[in-house]
């Protein structure tokens, strides 16, 4: 995997590395064998794209459309199969526009590079993660409570966290443990208190920052978090209704690519 995101990071295509590998490299998940980028969706970049695939020797994956504009910005997936000089092979999935990660070139402006041996990979900023990571799957909930657990732990040796900070990680904190690093930091009580978050409205009159939370609280915390998650879920679900019915339609069409082809043969 790190030869695919060498040579693609030395590539022309502009990309963002996201999901997964993301969160390995924010230290929030340890291992997944999905590699996952965001490309610039204008067709010049894609077709970079597709000269890369090829050097790559790639083959197109299963339910992947023709890598148009009007398909990545559609918010389809293109997915792809990649095999190194070692023989290892790692599936490739890229999309032109993530759900609720706004434009491409805004992220790209706040996007890290957090590997000092490859300066050039882009990785998308946790802010924008953890809003990408509200997927239909449980399993994303737990990374998204340790992504924001790290995010506030790397704020606060830096200095006084700002208002807009504050305010994150009270919209997003999926465990008590942000909120009580948070709690002496000077204005934080105002920001929660401003926040209508229902799971923090259930704790607010009885959090004590040198307490852990009485066990009738904590359930009552954990209650509201399902529900928020559930509602994350079933909107994570309507979003991709849309997306799958486009792509039943294409398939309809025969407008996909052929799968196991290889892209140099396309």
């Amino acid at each position: 995997m790190i030869q695919t995101l060498k040579f693609l990071s030395q590539s022309p295509v502009r990309f963002l590395l996201i999901s997964g590998q993301a969160t390995v490299l924010y230290g929030a998940t340890e291992f997944t064998e999905d590699l996952d980028i965001w490309v610039a969706p204008d067709q010049e970049n894609l077709d970079r794209l597709v000269a890369a695939l090829r050097r790559l020797n790639a083959r197109v994956g299963p339910l992947t459309p023709y890598l148009t504009e009007q398909n990545a910005r559609f918010g389809h997936g293109f997915h792809f199969l990649v095999t190194e000089p070692d023989g290892q092979s790692w599936p490739l999935d890229v999309m032109g526009q993530p759900p609720r990660v706004g434009h491409f070139d805004s992220a790209f402006s706040d996007a890290l590079a957090l590997l000092p041996s490859l300066p050039d990979l882009k990785t998308i900023d946790p802010i924008r993660l953890v809003v990408l990571k509200k997927t239909d799957r449980d399993r994303d909930y737990s990374v998204i409570a340790r992504l924001v657990e790290l995010v506030v732990e790397d704020w606060l040796p830096r200095g006084m966290p700002t208002p807009a900070q504050m305010r994150w990680a009270c919209s997003e904190a999926r465990s008590v443990g942000p909120i009580m690093q948070l709690w002496r930091v000077p204005g934080f009580r105002e920001v929660f208190d401003a926040c209508d978050r229902p799971c923090l409205r259930v704790i607010a009159g009885v959090l004590r920052p040198d307490e852990p939370l009485d066990e009738d609280s904590l359930d009552r915390f954990v209650a509201a978090l399902d529900e928020e998650k559930r509602q994350c879920q079933r909107d994570s679900r309507a979003y991709w209704r849309r997306i799958v019915d486009h792509l039943k339609e294409l398939r309809r069409q025969g407008k996909l690519l052929p799968e196991g082809r290889p892209v140099g043969a396309l």
